[in-house]
């Protein structure tokens, strides 16, 4: 199974200083769980990053709670990341899933939906080798085709962390 997604927002000067904005999204090395990370602004001690995703436009939702993973380096955001279980869902390459990340401290929200359009993430079959069974590599969209911008606002343990996984074949 391989990801295909909408393309990130670019990163500009509103995006930057939203106190919540996911950064990516990628399959788990076992295809079970769709992932993603999410920057949050440090605004309370206490919070709730939540991630509200449906596969039927809407009709009925989903909710799975982020956890905290770190800091994100020379910033005042932590990183969450969250997951959502795909082994449940039938005919999977059919389904679209549209999310996004909904952010509460103090009685305040704030939402990541991709500017009103909402995050969109769908998934399309793999070609397995013929030798060995093995998918031959493992596409994913929404951290390659978007705007190098996107990479650079990642810091740099993050960067080592994607590159380590992609060459250990995680990802």
């Amino acid at each position: 199974m391989e990801l295909n997604t909408s393309i990130l927002p670019a990163e500009d000067v509103d995006r930057n200083s939203a106190p919540v904005k996911v950064e990516g999204f990628w399959l788990s090395k076992d295809y079970k769980s769709l992932q993603g990370s999410v920057a949050v602004a440090n605004l309370a001690y206490h919070k709730l990053d939540t991630c509200r995703f449906t596969l039927d436009h809407w009709v009925t939702t989903s909710e799975v709670a982020a956890e905290y993973t770190g800091r994100v380096h020379g910033t005042g955001n932590d990183r969450w990341t969250f997951a959502i279980g795909l082994p449940d869902m039938a005919n999977l390459e059919t389904k679209t899933i549209y999310l996004y990340i909904r952010y509460n401290f103090c009685g305040h929200e704030f939402w990541d939906n991709n500017r009103g359009a909402n995050f969109r993430v769908g998934f399309n079959k793999k070609l397995l080798h013929a030798n060995t069974g093995m998918a031959p590599h493992l596409k994913l969209v929404g951290w390659v085709s978007h705007q190098l911008s996107t990479f650079q606002s990642l810091d740099e343990y993050w960067m080592k962390h994607i590159h380590s996984a992609v060459r250990m074949g995680h990802i």
